[in-house]
């Protein structure tokens, strides 16, 4: 377990705590990894059989490693960097930054605040001076990283996983409304286009345009945190807790649909296409309704809950489809409308497609989020390419399926400069 002290501090010996009840049941083996700084003021103690406190590098360690004698002078004689130097990736880090220092510049500032900038720029510098095989240049990459850097921080995590993107990290109540009407809308056609399959194209426009402004004004000006629901498993109680839910939603369906569709195909068939509509949407997000979403522990691959939460959709898309097909029997035997059989089958497809969105659809808010940023330049179209690249450079590195700066400095170097 890493990253005990990576905790917010008024979390830390409360962790402790639980795993040291874990530890009373817990037979296996068991690592935890923290800096000794913040685990020394803990009340609480680690149960555990043995520590191992890993010691800064010795100066002959040092003058092992480097071979540049215009570095070990400049290190030798300033205590700030020779601190730093005992920690073995920063030490790296000089090493890197050596080939394009100006020994004689340092020598003259006397800020270790902004000897420690000098040392960081020319670091990025000269990682991204490298030649590669990608078009990104030096200030686009320092811009994304920038932002990230920032988002990280308020956030208060060290670690990036690309599915945890939220809408609030827009930075204007502008770019979020946007981005809540690329989401509504996409509800909003999918639904109204499949109306439109049976009643004609001009009421599946109008429904598209009611339910995707609907949709879009709702998750723009609320800003629903977006949801990813990658491991699926059934919950009775939640199940039979939707039953006044479902009514609720049947009624205000057809309450909407039934004057819109009655203006346009007949004022009493209209109610009841409308009511059938409602019906249609909440039998069907009724049946899923008692599947329960978590996150996956252990992540391997970049944005995997959002892959993940896309095979859900196929799944819940799968279960909806005959109940579907059947209340649209149903309605259209008590509309007594006339429509081809295809169009059941069609129009299943659409209805149980939007039903799995509505329990899955952080695909289709994550998909907007990352839209709206990449048009703002705030963040590259292709992320986990653009991490893997800043990874190659040394910039980033990759844990299991997030990303995190190369040392807690740099996120924080990068956080300052960013414009």
């Amino acid at each position: 377990m890493d990253g005990l002290d990576e905790l917010a501090s008024e979390r830390q010996e409360g962790c402790v705590n639980k795993i040291n009840e874990f530890l009373q049941e817990w037979m296996g083996d068991l690592v935890v990894c923290s800096r000794i700084e913040e685990y020394k003021h803990y009340e609480a103690l680690l149960g555990l059989h043995n520590s191992i406190v890993l010691q800064p590098l010795r100066w002959e360690q040092i003058q092992d490693y480097v071979q540049n004698e215009a570095l070990l002078q400049l290190i030798e004689g300033d205590v700030d960097l020779m601190e730093l130097a005992q920690i073995p990736l920063m030490l790296n880090i000089m090493v890197v930054a050596s080939l394009r220092l100006d020994f004689q510049w340092w020598q003259q500032v006397a800020s270790t605040q902004e000897r420690l900038d000098y040392l960081f720029e020319t670091y990025i510098n000269t990682v991204l001076g490298k030649p590669c095989c990608t078009n990104l240049s030096p200030k686009q990459t320092r811009r994304w990283l920038g932002w990230l850097a920032v988002q990280l921080i308020r956030e208060n995590e060290t670690e990036f996983l690309i599915e945890k993107m939220q809408s609030y990290w827009l930075e204007s109540k502008i770019q979020r409304l946007i981005w809540g009407l690329m989401g509504g809308v996409t509800l909003g056609w999918i639904f109204g286009l499949t109306i439109g399959l049976f009643v004609g194209p001009t009421v599946g426009l109008i429904y598209s345009f009611i339910y995707g402004s609907i949709f879009g004004l709702i998750y723009g000006l609320i800003g629903e945190k977006i949801k990813t629901a990658e491991r699926l498993k059934w919950d009775w109680k939640k199940a039979k807790e939707s039953l006044p839910l479902l009514v609720v939603f049947v009624l205000i369906a057809g309450l909407i649909a039934g004057p819109i569709t009655g203006l346009i195909v007949g004022r009493v068939i209209g109610p009841i296409l409308g009511l059938s509509v409602g019906l249609i949407v909440g039998l069907t997000y009724g049946l899923t309704r008692g599947f329960t979403g978590a996150e996956i522990e252990n992540k391997t691959v970049p944005n995997q809950g959002i892959r993940q939460s896309l095979i859900n959709v196929l799944f819940f898309w799968a279960i909806a489809y005959l109940p579907s097909i059947g209340v649209l029997y149903v309605s259209k035997t008590v509309s007594g409308l006339d429509f081809e059989w295809y169009k059941l089958l069609i129009g299943g497809l659409g209805i149980a497609l939007l039903n799995a969105i509505a329990h899955s659809r952080a695909f289709i808010e994550h998909f907007a989020l990352r839209l709206v940023l990449w048009g703002n330049g705030y963040a590259p179209w292709n992320y986990a390419r653009f991490l893997d690249y800043a990874t190659k450079h040394l910039l980033m590195q990759q844990v299991g399926g997030g990303y995190r700066f190369l040392h807690d400095l740099l996120r924080q170097h990068f956080a300052k400069h960013y414009r």
